[in-house]
């Protein structure tokens, strides 16, 4: 009604002010209309918001109260089951990220004593619901038993033997198998004075160069705790085993390259080594060093009467009892045959080092001059020891070397059993005595030698009675 009264006074507001005054109230109702409606419109929408604002808190609060209502379960609820699975599978996450981690850590290891805090520490976040331990042997003749129980914050190791009978009845035990402590070795049980029973599950630390050791997992008091970790832990042996058979073999290389096969003593090759860092050393603190040649009298005799094996017998208890003359910080080295050096460090001065020196080589003489027993019999022999000490000049391995071989020749030349110091016209008689050797040598085959014949003659009767023949040397100069 509004809008056709506005439409029929628009077309006539212009010709008179009363249809105006028409068309401003036709508006003014237009106006309040659509405000009603409006505020109609609002109301309704209010109401409509508020029944469901009301139902929505019901329903949540409803679902709240059936969140908090505990639903009693059955033992073959799948839900329970759903539970248990994902328990299992994510301690089987765990397990193999503790294994991927120790065998990073142990892929490029070649101390096999950081091999075994790697194990320690896997253990640890392995079984740590477990008693545990390792027995363990890598090149010794007792085994290192380590005990990690569940109230230990650091692992505690002792020294154990195991008899030859102990170690073959665990070598014969399948990985996970469950053993008695007490009836496999008692040595071995009473080691586990923490542990919940004497029945462990057992895993070799087997490689290539045989088995190194066991892991000792205690079951006693724990469900199912032979299946719970034994995947994990035959992994964790296995990876071991083959750490512990590269260490062998870089320690086998190491040996073969630095250390004598027949005596154990260093080589050549690492005593240059230890020379050169005592110099180094002796250069800093300002102390010198002394290298002493010992070479034994009438080996080749006995060696040549009793045989190779009898001198290979007497070479290694010389090299024992020259390791009992010495001090830990120095050196007993093999160059070879039956020559020893000792490399004596830290010694204060000249004076001292002589004195020093010279009692440890006649500490040597009595040592090594009492009576070996090779193949039933009794032999002797005597050292003959040269000594050289470290000076400005001579400063380096070569240097050092050669002035005690250079003594070595002067003591042999005065007779067996002989102590030499290395002095400086030693060098100057040697080169000259070369020279003269050398420089005849070369006459020889230069026809320098000639033979002149002097009659010998009576003086009493001035008759002659013989005739002497000289070789006369005819030198260029």
């Amino acid at each position: 009604i509004c809008g056709i009264a506005l439409q029929m006074t628009l077309l006539d507001a212009s010709e008179s002010p009363v249809n105006t005054f028409y068309l401003w109230v036709a508006i003014s109702i237009g106006a309040g209309g659509c405000v009603l409606l409006a505020h109609l419109a609002v109301r309704r929408y209010a109401r409509q918001h508020r029944r469901v604002g009301i139902v929505a808190d019901a329903f949540f609060d409803s679902v709240d109260a059936e969140q908090a209502r505990q639903v009693p379960t059955s033992a073959d609820d799948i839900y329970d089951t759903l539970v248990t699975a994902k328990s299992a599978v994510d301690e089987r996450l765990n397990a193999a990220q503790i294994i991927s981690e120790f065998n990073h850590q142990i892929s490029t290891q070649t101390n096999w004593k950081k091999v075994l805090d790697c194990l320690h520490e896997a253990l640890t976040l392995l079984a740590h619901d477990f008693d545990k331990s390792v027995v363990f042997r890598f090149g010794e003749k007792d085994s290192s038993h380590t005990r990690l129980d569940r109230e230990m914050e650091r692992p505690v190791k002792q020294r154990l033997r195991l008899s030859e009978s102990e170690e073959a009845a665990l070598y014969r035990c399948e990985n996970g198998q469950i053993v008695n402590l007490a009836e496999v070795s008692s040595a071995l049980a009473q080691c586990q004075p923490n542990f919940a029973g004497p029945n462990c599950a057992v895993y070799s630390l087997s490689g290539q160069g045989g088995s190194y050791g066991f892991i000792f997992v205690c079951v006693d008091g724990v469900d199912d705790a032979a299946t719970a970790i034994h995947s994990a832990l035959s992994s964790l042996a296995k990876l071991t085993g083959v750490a512990l058979s590269r260490c062998e073999r870089e320690a086998n290389l190491y040996r073969q390259a630095n250390f004598d096969s027949l005596t154990g003593l260093p080589n050549r090759v690492l005593l240059e080594d230890r020379t050169n860092q005592a110099l180094r050393l002796a250069k800093r603190y300002r102390h010198r060093i002394g290298l002493m040649f010992i070479d034994l009298d009438g080996f080749k005799r006995i060696n040549d009467s009793l045989g190779h094996s009898a001198g290979d017998k007497l070479l290694q208890g010389v090299a024992d009892r020259l390791k009992t003359c010495i001090r830990e910080s120095d050196t007993v080295a093999r160059l070879g045959g039956d020559e020893f050096i000792i490399l004596v460090s830290e010694i204060s001065d000249s004076e001292q080092s002589t004195l020093v020196l010279g009692g440890i080589a006649k500490t040597i003489q009595n040592a090594v001059a009492r009576p070996f027993e090779l193949n039933g019999k009794f032999v002797r022999v005597t050292p003959s020891v040269a000594v050289a000490i470290s000076s400005k000049k001579a400063n380096s391995y070569e240097t050092l070397l050669q002035a005690a071989d250079t003594a070595m020749y002067t003591a042999k030349s005065n007779g067996e059993g002989t102590i030499r110091f290395f002095q400086k016209d030693m060098s100057t008689t040697i080169l000259e005595r070369m020279s003269l050797e050398t420089e005849l040598a070369l006459a020889i085959d230069k026809n320098q030698l000639s033979i002149e014949y002097q009659p010998q003659v009576e003086l009493a009767s001035g008759k002659m009675v013989g005739v002497e023949g000289l070789l006369r040397w005819n030198h260029p100069t």
